[in-house]
């Protein structure tokens, strides 16, 4: 792949990402382009997992089907798994994201409104403590360094409520640095191993829930977590 490991020196910001990349339109229409409209089968899989683990907790907590679970999508990007969420009965969802060319471009070709997808900076999140029953993070980890990593998690368990769940996709590996894949251009990457996935949501309070390594794509090997974040008691 020609990734360069990056030296703790090497620490970047989010901003910069956004500003170089994320903010050009060619990139984003490039990459909507490359990723498509609907999710590949492992990761509708996933994402059918996420529904069902959320649906039967609460169940067991009572809650009625009027009140349906609030996920939140994080780096949602252009919205493609989003949609696939909002089109699935008893489901509330909307996106995050930095970048307003993904979100316009998402509302341009998907047809989602400016509330399904809303601008803000993953590290400092404008909602409300403990109001989310899920969140999805779906290859976001992976492009942020361990400072921001650690900001971001921090807010995505804050806003979680308590019993809630987080889903993590991250790219499988050691690796660390700026590569150029799929003729996108240089991106930064900081792939993980269950250990250092583990540690990460052990250090905010999460309970791994289940795993799994993914080889849909043998080139590109990845890891998706479910976790729960533990009652105020137990953290």
């Amino acid at each position: 792949m020609g990734m360069k490991r990056a030296s703790r020196s090497a620490e970047f910001t989010f901003e910069e990402v956004t500003r170089l990349q994320y903010a050009n339109p060619e990139f984003v229409e490039a990459f909507r382009r490359l990723r498509g409209d609907r999710p590949r089968p492992h990761e509708a899989r996933w994402l059918r997992r996420l529904l069902a683990v959320a649906r039967s907790r609460r169940q067991m907590l009572g809650l009625r089907e009027t009140q349906p679970p609030l996920i939140l999508d994080a780096g949602t990007g252009y919205g493609r798994d989003l949609a696939w969420l909002k089109a699935q009965p008893g489901v509330r969802a909307f996106g995050v994201d930095s970048s307003l060319a993904m979100l316009q471009a998402g509302r341009r070709a998907l047809g989602l409104d400016s509330g399904a997808l809303v601008q803000m900076d993953i590290r400092r999140l404008g909602l409300r403590e403990a109001s989310i029953d899920a969140v999805r993070a779906q290859a976001l980890f992976h492009h942020l360094t361990r400072r921001a990593a650690d900001a971001a998690l921090g807010e995505l368990v804050r806003v979680l409520k308590p019993g809630g769940l987080l889903y993590l996709f991250v790219r499988y590996g050691t690796q660390e640095g700026f590569v150029n894949e799929s003729g996108l251009g240089p991106r930064y990457f900081r792939y993980f191993t269950i250990t250092s996935l583990r540690t990460l949501i052990r250090r905010h309070g999460l309970r791994e829930i289940e795993y799994e390594r993914l080889r849909a794509r043998p080139h590109l090997p990845s890891l998706v977590l479910l976790a729960e974040k533990l009652p105020l008691s137990r953290c």
